[in-house]
């Protein structure tokens, strides 16, 4: 048995929704539920963009993998439990709560718990970086393409070395500075709107790790992990911006030709 709260319900809901691109219509997709002396574990995965949730404490060990669909039935406002319980005999999850004064209890078909998936794998360090990070992964993201296509405009670029985020959709670039990430390198990962949700934003501080396949970019009791591209390219973005040090053109105007310009 685990025993969630209503308002989590509707937390996981949203921010799964967004993150991994999923609504009520993949009322199957599932979502792992884990307790033991961590505390309340919750992960799902789509692809290549995975999100976890964690309350720490110390509760009995169980490990329940539920469908979505679950959330969405179970969500509300209030900070009343949901009980989630598994019938092995009948290979069923229930859940029960209330909706005000009446009893919910409603049934699905339960799902075989996934073996370990690396994208949960912790990072063996963190670095800490202040909220206006995810601000930066956010305007990436509405920066890069909704789709690759000969190089991976659809990712993000997370320089190491130069602290740099860039992205770019073929037509247009941003590159954002200021974040020294824990590596040397360069590393592609995927967009997602995790970053957006104001339930993930509300922990304040940022954290970044990184293993050799997957990063993690935590706040709170969120986390995100991306999965790193390495086999894909990206454009060279840096050479379609002239230095700073290159010698411009100048143009001067009249005031009267000035006026006309800034009016349109």
């Amino acid at each position: 048995m685990i025993q969630i709260r209503r308002s989590l319900a509707q937390q996981l809901r949203k921010v799964l929704g967004r993150a991994l691109a999923i609504s009520a219509r993949h009322a199957t997709f599932p979502v792992q539920l884990e307790t033991g002396n961590r505390g309340l574990v919750i992960r799902a995965r789509k692809d290549d963009v995975a999100v976890s949730y964690w309350e720490p404490g110390e509760l009995p060990s169980e490990h329940i993998v539920v469908p979505f669909a679950l959330l969405c039935d179970a969500e509300g406002k209030d900070d009343g439990l949901v009980t989630i319980q598994v019938d092995a005999k009948r290979k069923q999850v229930s859940a029960k709560f209330r909706d005000g004064a009446v009893p919910q209890l409603v049934k699905y078909c339960g799902a075989i718990p996934p073996k370990d998936d690396e994208a949960f794998t912790e990072p063996g360090g963190f670095s800490e970086y202040p909220a206006e990070l995810l601000a930066a992964l956010v305007a990436a993201r509405e920066t890069a393409a909704d789709e690759r296509t000969r190089y991976a405009l659809n990712c993000i670029q997370l320089r190491g070395k130069s602290g740099e985020i860039a992205a770019t959709d073929g037509r247009q670039i941003l590159i954002q500075s200021g974040f020294e990430f824990p590596w040397d390198d360069n590393v592609l990962v995927p967009t997602t709107k995790a970053f957006s949700c104001r339930e993930f934003g509300d922990g304040g501080t940022v954290q970044v790790g990184r293993t050799d396949a997957w990063v993690t970019v935590a706040c709170g009791p969120w986390s995100a992990h991306l999965e790193i591209k390495a086999g894909l390219r990206f454009p060279d973005v840096d050479s379609v911006i002239p230095p700073a040090e290159v010698e411009a053109t100048r143009v001067e105007f009249s005031n009267d030709d000035a006026e006309f310009l800034a009016k349109s």
